[in-house]
């Protein structure tokens, strides 16, 4: 009978996970992000992100934040490093920030663009800062 409700559970765990995002789907705004210099390097950089709408107009009025993230190395004794870049807008939906990265490596990057309290879009990358 355990086994029978495990395979039951089981089977509704992957079902579940088939389903597509409501807030994903939902999300209303398209991103492009660059960096200056690209590749970013360790020290100061430059975001520019670009936001348009579904319809492909620009998106002036959000608050977009860049969010730098690298995982903690334990066997290089080196903790968790996170750098966060707020941005202004600067016409025709660009946004640009600047802010620093400690160290050159892999960063795990995410864009979000808010207007308000909605969430327009979210985008999560990876880049190699030299």
């Amino acid at each position: 009978m355990f086994n029978r409700q495990l395979s039951r559970l089981a089977l509704l765990t992957v079902a579940c996970a088939m389903l597509p995002l409501a807030a994903s789907a939902a999300e209303s705004a398209q991103i492009v992000f660059k960096t200056l210099p690209a590749p970013p390097r360790s020290g100061s950089n430059t975001v520019e992100v670009t936001v348009k709408d579904a319809a492909g107009a620009p998106v002036k009025d959000a608050k977009v934040e860049v969010r730098f993230h690298m995982a903690a190395m334990p066997t290089m004794n080196m903790p968790e490093m996170q750098s966060l870049i707020p941005t202004a807008h600067v016409a025709d939906g660009l946004y640009r920030g600047k802010g620093n990265l400690m160290m050159g490596g892999s960063w795990e990057v995410t864009v979000t663009v808010t207007r308000g309290s909605e969430r327009l879009a979210r985008k999560k990358l990876t880049i190699v800062a030299r």
